[in-house]
């Protein structure tokens, strides 16, 4: 028999709570300005461009 069964950890790169946001935001898109997402998760400009780097980071892999 074997022991309990441990659920996979979070993987800390997109589940970020506003890279969530903004991945549910684009999931029914097929585009949109920056203005709109970052203005959706709520948060300034600065914090909206970092997700968008991480964001293209993560593709590139």
């Amino acid at each position: 028999m074997t022991g309990p069964m441990i659920p996979p950890a979070l993987d800390k790169e997109i589940h970020h709570l506003t890279r969530l946001t903004a991945a549910a935001f684009l999931s029914g898109c097929t585009e949109a300005e920056f203005g709109a997402v970052r203005d959706y998760c709520g948060v300034p400009d600065s914090v909206m461009s970092k997700t968008v780097t991480a964001a293209e980071d993560l593709k590139s892999r």
